[in-house]
């Protein structure tokens, strides 16, 4: 009978340990990756091959209970992942203009461990005004401990909107890796 209750208490402290290092190990996976942005288009948007250049428009609080700092961080964020992709920023050329409006912020429950912003973003050519398409950005984070708070929130969005942009460039991370390369980077 000992030896049953032994193996049962085993048993039980097993499981307490396996599922704390799944918590570590998604914790460090979390940590790792960085905040996560993704694009759900409501309108195709076609090539941009032609843009040489983008700016950052307004982004607008549609939900209401957005935090401001959100909306003064979204900007430059959202600048700082397209010069990371080795985009232009600014004003030369042909521009597409980037515009959004939050539709959510998620803050985190005491046992949820998920924060997310969501966006409607809208890329408009510059000369004409029309709207070349449009998505929805999910920007979130998937960590209890690290890696949360509204500047994490601000840069998983930006992540999003820079890939909805590079998804419509044909090539574009092929030439990136070759001028890194080029580079010796």
């Amino acid at each position: 009978m000992n030896s049953m209750k032994t193996l049962l208490l085993l048993m039980l402290v097993g499981m307490f340990v396996v599922g704390g290092c799944g918590t570590a190990i998604s914790e460090g996976v979390g940590v790792a990756k960085g905040p996560q942005g993704h694009f759900f288009q409501t309108q195709d948007l076609p090539s941009l091959q032609g843009y040489q250049s983008f700016e950052v428009g307004k982004i607008t609080d549609g939900f209401g209970r957005s935090p401001a700092e959100l909306l003064s961080l979204l900007p430059g964020d959202i600048r700082e992942a397209l010069v990371e992709e080795e985009l232009t920023v600014g004003s030369s050329g042909k521009t597409a203009i980037i515009t959004g409006k939050i539709l959510f912020y998620e803050k985190p429950g005491t046992f949820d461990k998920v924060e997310q912003a969501i966006a409607e973003f809208s890329i408009v050519d510059k000369s004409s005004g029309s709207i070349i398409g449009e998505a929805y950005v999910v920007g979130r984070s998937n960590s209890y401990i690290a890696r949360r708070g509204v500047p994490e929130k601000a840069k998983a969005v930006a992540n999003g909107v820079t890939k909805w942009i590079i998804n419509a460039i044909p090539g574009h991370k092929e030439e990136k890796k070759r001028r890194k390369e080029a580079r010796g980077d």
